[in-house]
């Protein structure tokens, strides 16, 4: 992460890809299963740092304004086309007598990562990135090809490289990247308090205990049969991944703040009703409650896809600004680690615990959750990535004559007189303003 801020972001993605792939091989290859287990952190780290490079170059920087949320989280939401396509392979691979049973599913993961290297020479570069390494003149060919539909005269075109230019020149004047940014003024620490709390949060707020120990949850509800399991496990990445859609498609119409609460409040719900129903059901199993657990998973999963799953990502995006990015959203994996290892080591044991007390304990964990992001976590609807500086810092950064705003593309009163800005895309032409 650190390197993109120096290196250009395909080529360190492209790195991060090849790695993958010789990663699964090796799992693929392993003499033995328990082999396989240990290897398979490595792996699982490598994912995960390209991942963020991925949203780093294709979703959060690249994009235009208008579809940058839509796209962001889209790209959160294709987790789960992995989910799926995972889901479906194991389920198939189930019946295999061989040692294939369990090295297939590392090898098909190849395929994946060689698509990545057939588009990745055609994705741009981020014109922000452009811009701060002093390559004005490349990011401008960028911004008009691909946000101005060809026309080097729209107005929206010069208000956008302006407002990046303006605002990447402040930044390298008064700070540089690195992580001892993160902490060095109040309004960073600020940003960097946010997106320690998302890592967090988006790990350790239920959603864990059923991603990575599904096949124990359902154990315990009475459901033991692999195929049975194996058929949950399918069709609860498909519901994810719908919800997950959904959420990517109406994030921006709601806003952060109100999704953020609204979601958490609804898990923590969920998770004590299903608290209640373990309990009874390790008195007095019945497939009635059994078969309410397990239409409750999907309702928790549900509210955590439709929310968590395209904001986690673009909101620690979003309040970082560029030159705390790679740093910031390196902290951010960081986090998830160290939060991956408490799921990875601690909960089997709170599950053994007493399953119902451990939802409980997490249910109460997400109402702390709420109350963070009550206090802490501010709206940035409708701005731009350098917008929301104003937020933290209190004042902007960007001085223009004609105030446009480029994330919604339409009226905006400035001083008493309407400007109107056409929208870019809408009907493939480009933006004139009208004082």
């Amino acid at each position: 992460m650190l390197i993109s801020t120096c290196v250009e972001n395909r080529h360190t993605h492209i790195y991060k890809v090849l790695s993958i792939t010789d990663e699964n091989n090796s799992l693929t290859y392993q003499p033995a299963r328990a082999f396989w287990s240990l290897w398979k952190p490595q792996t699982s780290i490598q994912n995960w740092t390209a991942m963020a490079s991925t949203f780093l170059l294709c979703s959060a920087m690249f994009p235009h304004p208008k579809y940058r949320v839509l796209l962001t989280g889209l790209c959160g939401a294709a987790w789960y086309v992995g989910g799926v396509m995972a889901a479906a392979v194991t389920f198939g691979t189930q019946y295999l007598s061989t040692t294939w049973s369990w090295r297939a599913p590392s090898l098909l993961q190849f395929l994946p990562s060689m698509l990545c290297l057939v588009v990745l020479p055609f994705i741009p570069e981020s014109p922000r990135w452009l811009v701060y390494n002093d390559r004005l003149e490349e990011a401008k060919q960028v911004l008009v090809k691909y946000h101005a539909n060809g026309d080097v005269g729209a107005e929206v075109l010069r208000v956008e490289l302006n407002e990046i230019v303006q605002t990447l020149e402040y930044e390298k004047s008064v700070q540089k990247a690195g992580f001892k940014a993160l902490i060095a003024t109040r309004p960073n620490r600020w940003r960097f308090g946010i997106v320690a709390a998302v890592s967090i949060f988006c790990q350790i707020s239920g959603n864990n205990i059923i991603t990575y120990y599904l096949g124990t949850v359902l154990t315990t509800i009475g459901i033991t049969g692999v195929q049975t399991q194996l058929a949950i496990n399918l069709g609860l990445s498909v519901f994810n991944l719908l919800c997950a859609i959904a959420g990517s498609s109406v994030c921006e119409k709601i806003g952060r703040r109100p999704s953020f609460l609204i979601s958490t409040s609804i898990m923590a719900l969920l998770l004590i009703i299903v608290s209640a129903l373990t309990k009874q059901f390790s008195t007095t199993p019945t497939t009635a409650s059994s078969s309410a657990q397990v239409a409750l998973i999907f309702l928790f999963y549900g509210a955590y896809s439709l929310v968590w799953t395209p904001l986690a990502y673009l909101y620690p995006l979003e309040v970082l600004s560029f030159s705390l990015r790679a740093s910031g959203m390196a902290s951010y994996n960081g986090l998830c680690y160290t939060a991956a290892f408490f799921n990875t080591y601690i909960i089997p044991y709170a599950m053994g615990w007493s399953s119902w007390g451990f939802y409980l304990i997490t249910a109460g964990w997400c109402f702390v959750e709420v109350g963070v992001m009550w206090v802490y976590f501010p709206e940035t609807k409708g701005m731009t990535l350098e917008e929301v500086d104003v937020v933290f810092d209190g004042v902007g950064h960007v001085d223009l004559d004609v105030d446009v705003d480029v994330e919604m593309k339409g009226m905006k009163v400035i001083e008493g007189e309407e400007v109107v800005v056409e929208m870019i895309g809408k009907d493939g032409g480009g933006g004139k303003a009208k004082e």
